[in-house]
């Protein structure tokens, strides 16, 4: 009867302790219950991330209180991203400036320029780009890229305006 008035004295110590002294959070975020879709070709399977530090550091059974932030990602697909090979965002992206074309649709990487590239945009690349610009949209009417271009932001060059 001792021993186990004993153990349930321990037992109680350590609970009152735990209580006294939260542990930290081991993880900054955890992303728990989504579909990986880990790129490597195999099939999608369910599992948790634990992210510390900007890194992934453990992908599996996490519990959500684990992190400093938890993501429920039920019903969701979880990558860590795609990389577009072939974009033409080079023109978009001076405009707008978030690429929400590619975020949107999970791009984390556009590789531009592999055929031509507008930036950086001044002095003699500046002259072609206009140039090619005014000779690919000959005829066209380019009020509506104008329009585009200025957005709501004053301070957006427009590129084409006086092609």
């Amino acid at each position: 009867m001792k021993k186990m008035g004993i153990a349930v004295l321990s037992a109680l110590a350590l609970v009152v302790a735990a209580a006294a002294f939260p542990q930290q959070a081991l993880y900054d975020v955890v992303i728990h219950d989504g579909m990986i879709v880990d790129g490597t070709g195999n099939p999608w399977y369910r599992a948790d991330i634990g992210i510390a530090g900007g890194r992934i550091q453990k992908i599996g059974t996490i519990p959500p209180s684990a992190g400093r932030k938890a993501i429920n990602a039920s019903g969701r697909a979880v990558s860590p991203g795609f990389i577009d090979l072939h974009t033409h965002s080079d023109i978009p992206v001076l405009v707008d400036g978030t690429a929400q074309s590619a975020v949107r649709q999970g791009v984390t990487l556009d590789v531009i320029g592999e055929s031509a590239s507008v930036a950086p945009l001044e002095g003699v690349v500046l002259d072609e780009f206009k140039r090619e610009q005014k000779r690919q949209y000959k005829g066209y009417q380019l009020t509506a890229v104008k329009k585009l271009a200025m957005g709501n932001s004053s301070n957006v060059e427009c590129l084409l305006c006086d092609v």
